[in-house]
């Protein structure tokens, strides 16, 4: 696994990484950007940054999908259960903050949501 955190390439807060596979490796952008500014920066490492240069040749598919952030304290003195309800996952904003990754907050979210229901 790689991970590069430079202002040249993600202008706001964020990291581009590069995860190898098994059959195929997985090179992509987080950060506050979004949309075209976001796959802009991907292009602009790739093309420019000499580690970037090694998957110019390449072939896959793009996709993209968004990563809740909490950017307001006061999210967290809002109420995320009540009675016969609870937030989990990205709803609630339990999300790891350095790669976005949930689901596994989320499953133990509901786990513990069914044992105090």
């Amino acid at each position: 696994m790689e991970a590069y955190y430079s202002n040249e390439y993600v202008p706001k807060m964020g990291f581009i990484w590069v995860f190898p596979k098994r059959t195929s490796i997985n090179v992509g952008i987080g950060g506050t950007e979004t949309g075209i500014r976001l796959k802009q920066s991907l292009d602009k490492f790739i093309f420019s940054n000499p580690f970037g240069k090694r998957f110019t040749r390449l072939k896959g598919e793009f996709f993209t999908h968004l990563v809740p952030i909490i950017w307001e304290e006061s999210f967290f003195d809002l109420p995320c259960s009540g009675e016969n309800w609870a937030l989990i996952g990205d709803a609630a904003g339990h999300v790891n903050p350095i790669g976005g990754a949930g689901i596994y907050y989320a499953m133990k979210e509901g786990f513990y949501a069914v044992q105090h229901c």
